[in-house]
């Protein structure tokens, strides 16, 4: 929620938003990008200080089924499927239930909405008539018993007065589903109801009218597109955004500045934290840094331990942030992940038609064609700065990744090429269809500049293939591009992007694959992503121990004061004295230094060990 000192708001989930905030996920992070729109912002009605409340999307649920609603002994049907189903098939009324963990809302949180979300993958309950096309009009209800997939439909409690509803057609329109249900959220927050989730069902029970089969947790195509729900709440916590560079020895952290929205207390440090450990409370024993200074809003982690998986989480005062997962590459070698929107990437399609010399362009479709069609022929273009990777890094491994959210019609084998020629997006869609003048098209790079050869300029040398299977569903596909990314970052070859095309380019009506691009907003964690391995040097740092009384190889009797220093580029948490028996050579009884203590005298035996 974006709201300014008079009072005016705009929601993040309003459409027209004046704020948004895209959580995506790469491999196992998820990465959080929050934007004003510019126009709300810099209406000469706007009066600051602007505040924006932090919202957190809980996902995956924590369980989720679909019940036959008309019969009453009827258990749980999703079993392995892939999809829910809320409508009505020939025989039956179809109602889903999902229920979700609120344990990562922070303590002392004011929720201000609470937004349920089911994901409409273009799957839907057939019946004959065909349901294709149909509206329906689903309703949200609060639980109010326990139930699991074994519930039987008599003994599911269900609130019957709606929270919200939502009235959406069958179609191919792949999107999100979203209801209101920020009373049942705040009530489950505060512990005034019981938190046993949500049933969606159709407002108006009609056997053989159809409805929609939304994603379930048990789809595997991408795991943000399980049900989830979108809190955004007020709280003096900071939002710790997702890390895009994961070093060896630790997350490179950014988090929004403290500005005491709830509380007004003035500003008195970060304190960063890191565990091993899922949903840990911060303490003495997982604090990393202490920043004092409220604009600084960054910190470079380097005391990890290379192919661990942590959690980060930032307290602002006292109040903590949410916490973020993160899993380190090998000893020596960073990550870095991008997926960015529009206008942060290029990425648009050519086309070729053999009846007509197009000047189409479509730079700014949310989605792209490659492969061919009738008359057509079409290819993907991609490109990413690169800059911040060092140049004359070692890239070990560079994939491009791209989701085809249709069936593919046959089987194809696609390969990456190193694009040779500069070149721009464009501002073109493709409905109505548009001649720009401003970007690549089949015969063009940019607006007057051609193309050397007709199709896109690009080496030769392909990266690795892409193979599909016939009637595929909807995939990531991984194009690996090491081989060009390293002569990117060695400079023997420009970053000019990548064009990936199809080995066959017979044209064949309805043979293509379509692709979402970097405008695609209904679900953001589909864009294309682009992840980069390389050789870094990043280690993390032993702590060191030594002893400078008695010096080393003194001969000593009696009672000896043992003085010793301890550093490390964290912080040394003990050091243990251990007396060793010249008799029986055993390790005996140990004394310890407190945590940040580095020099102490001691009467104590001899020996030494350090403990990190």
């Amino acid at each position: 929620m974006a709201t300014d000192s008079t009072g005016s708001a705009r929601a993040l989930s309003d459409e027209g938003k004046a704020a948004t905030l895209d959580v995506t996920k790469s491999g196992t992070e998820l990465v959080l990008d929050l934007t004003l729109d510019a126009a709300w912002l810099h209406n000469a009605a706007r009066r600051f200080p602007v505040e924006l409340d932090p919202t957190i999307t809980i996902q995956p649920d924590s369980q989720d089924d679909y019940f036959h609603g008309n019969v009453a002994t009827d258990v749980g049907q999703l079993g392995a499927l892939a999809n829910l189903r809320i409508g009505d098939s020939a025989s039956h009324y179809d109602w889903s239930a999902v229920q979700y963990d609120l344990s990562a809302i922070p303590p002392g949180a004011s929720i201000t909405t609470a937004t349920a979300g089911l994901y409409y993958n273009n799957t839907y309950l057939s019946t004959s008539p065909s349901t294709y096309g149909t509206s329906h009009t689903i309703e949200a209800h609060r639980m109010t018993n326990p139930w699991s997939s074994a519930t039987q439909t008599q003994a599911l409690g269900i609130d019957p007065t709606a929270l919200s509803t939502l009235t959406m057609t069958i179609d191919n329109n792949p999107r999100w589903l979203t209801w209101n249900v920020t009373a049942a959220a705040t009530n489950w927050y505060a512990g005034t109801q019981p938190n046993y989730g949500l049933i969606f069902k159709n407002q108006t029970e009609t056997l053989n009218s159809g409805g929609p089969a939304p994603v379930s947790h048990n789809y595997t195509a991408d795991t943000t597109l399980l049900p989830k729900l979108d809190i955004t709440y007020n709280t003096d916590g900071v939002t710790l955004n997702q890390p895009v560079t994961l070093h060896s020895n630790g997350a490179e952290l950014t988090w929004s500045q403290y500005t005491g929205s709830l509380s007004g207390a003035p500003f008195q440090k970060y304190d960063v934290h890191r565990s091993a450990t899922r949903n840990f409370a911060p303490s003495s024993s997982t604090l990393l840094t202490t920043i004092t200074d409220p604009t600084a809003t960054s910190f470079r982690d380097t005391t990890a331990a290379a192919n661990g998986t942590f959690y980060y989480e930032v307290v602002a005062n006292s109040s903590g942030s949410n916490q973020v997962q993160v899993a380190l590459p090998a000893d020596g070698q960073a990550v870095k992940t991008m997926q960015p929107g529009t206008g942060q990437s290029q990425d648009t399609y050519i086309t070729y038609w053999n009846n007509v010399t197009a000047c189409n362009n479509f730079g700014a479709n949310t989605d792209m064609s490659v492969g061919t069609d009738t008359n057509s022929i079409s290819r993907g273009l991609f490109a990413y700065q690169l800059s911040d990777i060092p140049t004359g890094s070692t890239i070990t491994n560079a994939t491009l990744s791209l989701f085809h959210y249709n069936t593919v019609p046959n089987a194809q084998t696609l390969h990456p090429y190193a694009i040779t020629h500069s070149w721009s997006e464009g501002t073109g869609v493709s409905n109505p269809s548009s001649c720009t003048g401003n970007g690549a098209t089949w015969y063009e790079a940019n607006g007057g500049v051609n193309w050397v050869t007709q199709g896109a300029d690009f080496n030769a040398t392909a990266g690795g293939a892409v193979t599909t299977t016939a009637n595929e569903a909807a995939k990531w596909h991984n194009y690996d591009i090491t081989s060009m990314a390293q002569q990117w970052a060695s400079g023997s070859l420009p970053n000019l992007g990548v064009l990936i095309k199809y080995d066959n380019e017979t044209i064949l009506t309805g043979n293509e694959i379509d692709y979402w691009t970097n405008n695609y907003t209904a679900a953001p964690t589909l864009r294309p992503k682009l992840s980069v391995t390389y050789t870094d040097g990043s280690h993390a740092v032993a702590p060191t121990v030594s002893v400078s009384t008695p010096a080393a190889g003194a001969m000593v009797t009696g009672n000896v004061a043992i003085t010793a220093a301890a550093s490390d580029d964290r912080r040394v948490d003990r050091v243990e004295f251990s007396e060793i028996n010249r008799l029986d050579g055993a390790l005996h009884d140990h004394l310890e230094l407190g945590r940040r203590h580095q020099r102490q005298p001691l009467l104590y035996g001899e020996g030494l060990r350090r403990r990190r």
